[in-house]
């Protein structure tokens, strides 16, 4: 299902999210985060870092919470 159907779906106005979309501060805001993932090395979604470490990929909630934990020196 495609994202604006989604929206309308739910019941958010479709206009006002297209507009919200162009604007120039989510411009900004992809770019800065784009940057900051090339410099980390992340390139492709979904990816992590837990403490120190960069765990690219999906991962299970038990890994998440295990990788947390001893992020965490628990």
């Amino acid at each position: 299902m495609k994202v604006m159907a989604i929206a309308a779906k739910v019941g958010l106005g479709v206009d006002a999210l297209k507009a919200a979309m162009r604007a120039p501060e989510i411009k900004k805001t992809i770019e800065r985060n784009s940057k900051l993932a090339h410099v980390l090395g992340i390139n492709g979604t979904p990816a992590f870092v837990i403490g120190n470490n960069l765990v690219p990929g999906a991962i299970d909630f038990a890994t998440i919470q295990r990788l947390i934990a001893n992020a965490r020196g628990i």
